[in-house]
């Protein structure tokens, strides 16, 4: 279902969301000029489709959901873009520094990044804060490695992306984000966007079958991006 600017923006937390974003898509774009190079590919695989959905990412930096953000068009129909990020016990430690009091904050829900739920051995209590965006119209970007790559590799992706897109019945966009240093240790950033799709799954399954299906649909998706990687 298409929802216009304006009617996502009746959604009160999207504003704030669409503001800050702006703002950053202008930073990044600007830093970009002098620091390196930011491009897109296959986002021609995103016309039919009109939002919302969510985007499913390999994970190489912090940066990484701003920057799938930064390469679409500014009032692209996929905007507000929301991410999936953790509580803010899980940043309260010495790898993140000053930034583990910023992640998981309140003010941290104006970039986009909402919390899942950990420990309820239930997809849906915990997805529930995503499951309710994209039920408003915004889409969403997930990381299902669940971890940022040291070296760019691709590894298991968790089934929790999965099970958003079945309890909500939105299309998938695998993404493969390429981060590369050249000579000048510049960074050349490639986002590579597939095409949608949305896993089929028996909705008369439940339970650990249910799961079991999760799973097979991630190891599934898992390959498609690690194919992008290839392009």
């Amino acid at each position: 279902m298409k929802l216009t600017f304006l009617k996502k923006c009746s959604k009160f937390y999207f504003i704030p969301v669409v503001i800050t974003q702006w703002q950053i898509r202008l930073v990044i774009k600007l830093l970009f000029l002098t620091s390196g190079k930011l491009k897109s590919e296959g986002l021609s695989n995103l016309s039919k489709n009109s939002g919302p959905v969510i985007f499913a990412a390999n994970h190489v930096s912090e940066w990484d959901g701003p920057l799938v953000r930064t390469v679409m068009p500014m009032r692209s129909s996929f905007g507000p873009m929301f991410y999936v990020g953790m509580d803010k016990e899980f940043y309260r430690i010495k790898r993140f520094g000053w930034r583990g009091y910023l992640y998981g904050s309140p003010f941290f829900k104006l970039f986009g990044a909402y919390p899942i739920y950990y420990g309820l051995k239930d997809y849906k209590e915990s997805l529930k804060n995503h499951i309710n965006i994209l039920k408003d119209g915004g889409s969403v970007t997930i990381f299902p490695e669940g971890k940022c790559s040291k070296d760019g590799s691709i590894s298991e992706f968790k089934p929790g992306v999965i099970a958003l897109s079945f309890y909500t019945r939105t299309p998938i966009v695998p993404v493969y984000i390429e981060d590369k240093k050249d000579l000048k240790n510049k960074r050349n950033i490639v986002i590579k966007f597939g095409v949608p799709y949305l896993p089929k799954i028996d909705n008369g399954l439940s339970g650990k079958y249910l799961i079991l299906e999760y799973k097979n649909k991630a190891i599934e998706l898992n390959k498609i991006v690690v194919k992008l990687s290839k392009k």
